[in-house]
């Protein structure tokens, strides 16, 4: 678990079986996204963003920099690491993001919301603590000779874009993306903090559009879903109809949710379609059904049930037991009495006294005394 203090579990991958860079790095924020689910339950203000930067996909290293805002401050970070040692790694200075790993590792990364000015720039500068690398220009006073990597971009950009660029020429990279799922903000209950529930108990979340990228006064049908976690038949479900207003926003759409009373996991899905009658013309596909969501989201819960199990259920039914067969693994032929018993002759696998084929009987010979009869075209091994 983070914050334990066990080694590290980074390690450089193998050269025969590495595989490649991009691939490692968005499979462990895909790992992430599944686990980090703080962020459904974040305010928002009309102007902030929240932000997802990652880096790593080749060799462990240990990485230490800066992510910095050219205006504003970052806050609600949530570290994406999963390294037992990410607790501690990142230290938030308001404006500036303080970044020094405590050991080296494949992959890194933040999420954290951006209340900034739309003129707003994002600025990220990495180093590795263990090697020196050549300078940058644009490296702080303090910084010279040691800076590996350094990028400034607008933080508008990565509204509508996901910027990859390389970290030298070791196959690390650094991706900065929005958050998932940041179009469709989650809020639950103030008195709500995690999403394990009771069976049957009631959940009120608010669906809070927030800079979608959808022209303004597109009409729109929104969808949740309640259902089985990895598919499975839908158990709930209900529509609204918003309207996009200016800089991607809609109305919020409060919704309450009725648990299931059975334990177990299940995802609320959450979409947004083009909904009018221009939008139907348009696109044919849309005339049945839905269509394809221009935003989604998943939200996952746990319904917990705390109640004692009905011992009736779990403990044996009282009959009489009935001996089939007594063992003494103290008795050298024991072994011979259990591959003779009847019940376990029949299966195929268990290992036989004797192999044989055909008609083979017991003959009780007068001289010879007791004696197998194998007939013709029979055998026995």
């Amino acid at each position: 678990m983070i914050g334990q203090g066990r080694p590290s579990v980074s390690q450089p991958p193998r050269a025969n079986i590495a595989p490649r860079p991009g691939i490692v790095l968005c499979a462990a924020m895909a790992l992430t996204a599944v686990f980090a689910v703080g962020d459904v339950a974040f305010a928002s203000g009309p102007d902030d963003l929240r932000v997802r930067i990652a880096w790593g996909g080749g060799a462990a290293v240990q990485w230490e920099g800066s992510i910095e805002l050219s205006d504003g401050t970052v806050s609600q970070v949530v570290p994406l690491g999963v390294d037992p040692d990410e607790t501690g790694s990142m230290h938030n200075e308001g404006r500036r993001l303080r970044i020094r790993q405590r050991s080296a590792r494949s992959y890194d990364g933040v999420d954290f919301l951006a209340s900034a000015s739309s003129e707003a720039t994002l600025t990220i500068r990495l180093r590795p603590i263990a090697k020196e690398r050549p300078a940058i220009a644009d490296a702080p006073p303090g910084d010279e000779g040691r800076v590996a990597f350094a990028e400034t971009i607008p933080l508008g950009k990565l509204v509508s874009e996901v910027v990859d660029l390389p970290i030298g020429e070791d196959g690390q990279r650094v991706l900065l993306m929005r958050s998932p799922g940041d179009a469709l903000r989650v809020e639950f209950d103030g008195k709500r903090d995690s999403l394990v529930c009771s069976p049957g108990e009631t959940l009120e979340l608010t669906v809070r559009p927030h800079r979608m990228r959808i022209d303004t006064g597109t009409k729109l049908r929104f969808r949740a879903l309640l259902s089985h976690a990895r598919g499975g038949d839908e158990i709930w479900s209900d529509d609204a109809y918003r309207e996009v207003t200016a800089g991607g926003q809609a109305e919020p759409w409060p919704l309450s949710i009725r648990v299931p009373d059975q334990a177990g996991i299940y995802d609320i899905h959450i979409s947004a379609h083009a909904w009018g009658l221009r939008e139907r013309l348009l696109d044919p596909t849309k005339r049945i059904g839905l269509g394809a969501p221009l935003v989604s989201r998943t939200v996952q819960l746990v319904v917990f049930d705390g109640r004692p199990a009905d011992r009736a259920a779990i403990e044996p039914p009282d009959v009489a037991m009935q001996t089939v067969v007594e063992l003494d693994p103290a008795n050298p032929s024991w072994r011979a009495r259990y591959i003779a018993t009847p019940q376990l002759r029949k299966w195929s696998l268990l290992p036989k006294s004797s192999w044989d084929q055909g008609r083979v009987v017991r003959w009780e010979h007068p001289e010879l005394r007791s004696a197998m009869r194998i007939d013709a075209d029979s055998w026995e091994a």
